[in-house]
């Protein structure tokens, strides 16, 4: 027979943390981050979430900012900066599985000018290489490379931008484990100027000295979204989105680029897929009779395959906005005051295969209504979790208490199974899988957020 094991840790009262951060399985324990301003603290748990103890991570904290915490096999990593009159500290905190400091250091002193701004970051597949960004103006682009293991800057660097294009808007970023950063722009996205609508794709490589770019004229269509991702087995670079013509809200299809790493510059060509119409009748039914387009839909996740192609993901998404007679707005953490309040639909998903080739293998529907109001969508959605030889998509049925959680497992084939999980009744859970970590092949461990209480959860196939 096949069951699955389900652990709960301990209520942990987060009412006067800015954010906590899950940070998997550490060496031989599970780690909970957090983060109440003036302090930081790790929880640790065995691997039966049973509770161990609490540590306080040491971080100077007049004058900081923490930009990001990365977890790894058997250590965790705090980069932030210490603010002087001119500069800023680069510093790097390396804590263990059992929340102890192993090494404190000062990476490097960098201009206080450079890190004005709203800081971002992206890090490789393998979690040792992290590019601290920020485009301090308009047509710069500064950076630092930072490399874990080596403890030190690889490099730091300002890019260029073209602003003679007008129009351009920054999109994604991603990072190699050899160092390399790949970043994103789009111009002219819109109905009045499509005639110059086109991607910039920036390389930067080595030492940060030098980058190429490369220009994708687009006109044809306007895009609804666009995500990088690289495939490190194959060494190559995936440029994807959905397309449209005047309504962002619906997609005609997909378009997809790939290229060697070290030649995206010159090999980059996108492929432009029309979505068929028998197969937007097998997503909406008898529903859809007007426009044939997918309406609401996001690419949510790519999987790379072994042999050089890879399975793209959309899930549809929508919010309402509910307005009220009230003289009071109220607020919402993402859009700022509002008259009312918002409706959040989580609804089916579509995957695509595509092989090496470029060419489409096969492609299905998996059906699930997720419907919640006023909670950020924090508990719609699904996680993705890879098998040796399967991929499942695990999601909440409903948005409650006590709710179903259930699952669709496919193969390489394109061969998919709907099955139910486990039931949360009486369990006081609200899980929140769109921010599960995969800590084995057939383990994960996720957060269930309560009113102010947090428990960690592990389901083990």
């Amino acid at each position: 027979m096949q069951a699955q094991e389900v652990l709960i840790s301990k209520d942990i009262n987060v009412r006067n943390d800015q954010k906590f951060l899950l940070l998997g399985k550490i060496d031989e324990n599970i780690l909970l981050f957090r983060d109440r301003d003036q302090q930081q603290f790790v929880e640790v748990f065995d691997e039966n979430l049973k509770f161990k103890y609490q540590r306080e991570v040491s971080i100077e904290n007049r004058g900081t900012k923490i930009y990001a915490v990365i977890p790894q096999e058997e250590s965790f990593h705090v980069i932030y900066g210490l603010m002087d009159r001119d500069s800023v500290r680069l510093r790097q905190r390396i804590v263990d599985g059992k929340g102890e400091l192993v090494d404190s250091l000062e990476l490097s002193a960098l201009a206080r000018r450079d890190f004005s701004g709203r800081f971002k970051f992206g890090f490789s597949d393998d979690r040792n290489k992290i590019l601290l960004f920020n485009p301090v103006k308009r047509d710069e682009v500064f950076m630092v490379m930072l490399d874990i293991k080596a403890k030190e800057v690889s490099w730091s660097n300002t890019m260029k931008i073209n602003t003679s294009n007008t129009g351009l808007e920054f999109q994604d970023l991603v990072v190699s484990n050899n160092g390399n950063a790949y970043f994103l722009y789009e111009q002219s996205n819109n109905r009045y100027d499509r005639v110059n609508h086109a991607f910039h794709l920036y390389a930067v490589r080595g030492e940060g000295n030098a980058w190429e770019s490369a220009v994708l004229p687009f006109s044809e269509y306007l895009s609804k979204d666009v995500h990088l991702g690289i495939d490190e087995k194959n060494k190559q670079l995936l440029l994807i989105g959905l397309f449209t013509e005047a309504n962002r809200s619906s997609a005609l299809g997909y378009y997809f680029g790939l290229a060697p790493l070290e030649n995206v510059g010159t090999a980059l060509q996108l492929n432009v897929i029309p979505f068929e119409e028998s197969f937007i009748n097998e997503v909406y039914g008898k529903q859809k009779k007007v426009n044939k387009t997918l309406d609401y839909y996001y690419i949510k996740d790519v999987v790379f395959k072994q042999d050089g192609g890879f399975i793209w993901i959309g899930e549809m998404y929508k919010e309402y906005f509910r307005r009220t007679n009230s003289p009071y707005g109220r607020y919402s953490r993402n859009y700022g005051d509002t008259d009312g309040y918002v409706d959040y639909y989580n609804e089916d998903l579509v995957v695509f295969s595509i092989d090496n080739a470029g060419d489409e293998e096969w492609k299905q529907v998996l059906y699930k209504k997720q419907f919640s109001q006023d909670d950020d969508a924090a508990y719609s959605s699904y996680f993705l979790m890879r098998t040796p030889s399967r991929i499942k998509l695990l999601y909440n049925d409903e948005i409650k208490r006590n709710n179903t959680v259930s699952e669709y497992m496919f193969d390489p084939m394109g061969n998919t199974h709907r099955k139910t999980v486990l039931n949360t009744e009486y369990e006081n859970l609200r899980l929140q899988f769109s921010e599960g970590l995969q800590i084995a092949s057939n383990a994960l461990i996720l957060p269930s957020f309560t009113s102010s209480n947090l428990n960690l959860v592990k389901i083990s196939f």
